[in-house]
């Protein structure tokens, strides 16, 4: 993590750091003075697509998905293709 801030910091400047989170998609640590009183920033869009991974690999839809990747029998291209097609 590229950007770390006192909770002072980062209320005096909540506004940019928010903006600058979501444009630039890089989480921002908060320091408090212990990690349980630490947190970090992270964009919505990021913080969903983080869960949804998560739910992937947890179902073992993600092992799944890169396995088929691996997989040499498999056109990745024509499925793509194909899903586009439906």
């Amino acid at each position: 993590m590229d950007t770390i801030v006192n909770p002072t910091t980062a209320r005096k400047n909540l506004s940019q750091l928010i903006k600058n989170v979501n444009r630039d998609s890089q989480p921002v640590a908060i320091e408090g003075t212990t990690p349980d009183k630490s947190t970090v920033m992270l964009s919505k869009a990021d913080c969903e697509s983080i869960q949804e991974t998560l739910e992937l690999f947890k179902n073992g839809q993600l092992r799944n998905t890169v396995d088929r990747l691996n997989d040499d029998e498999i056109d990745i291209d024509k499925a793509m293709t194909e899903v586009e097609n439906e």
